[in-house]
């Protein structure tokens, strides 16, 4: 059995971003930072920025437009890939599918 569930909680990098797809279908686009803690070699605890772009669809994406930059919210979705060609090389990005979007 393949799993592929992800969930991230972050803080909004900007306003969503609401749009239409060619069909007349409602996507929004998310973009999000969330900070990971660790300690490096001397015992010092730190922060790593994370920076995560997520796609809600349908009725998930009309209701999360009242979204606003610096919200904080938890993403449960799935990881999906894309690829293209670009000035003759192979360009890839993965992406969260939303299925879950939370105001925390």
């Amino acid at each position: 059995m393949i799993v592929n569930t992800v969930l991230v909680t972050g803080t909004l990098l900007g306003d969503p971003e609401f749009r239409l797809n060619n069909f007349g279908c409602p996507f929004l686009i998310l973009k999000l930072s969330s900070k990971l803690p660790y300690v490096d070699a001397l015992g010092n605890m730190k922060e790593k920025d994370n920076f995560f772009c997520a796609v809600a669809h349908d009725d998930l994406a009309t209701q999360c437009r009242d979204l606003a930059e610096g919200d904080e919210i938890l993403i449960e979705g799935r990881l999906i890939s894309h690829e293209w060609q670009e000035n003759g090389a192979t360009v890839s990005s993965m992406k969260i599918h939303a299925e879950i979007i939370q105001r925390r």
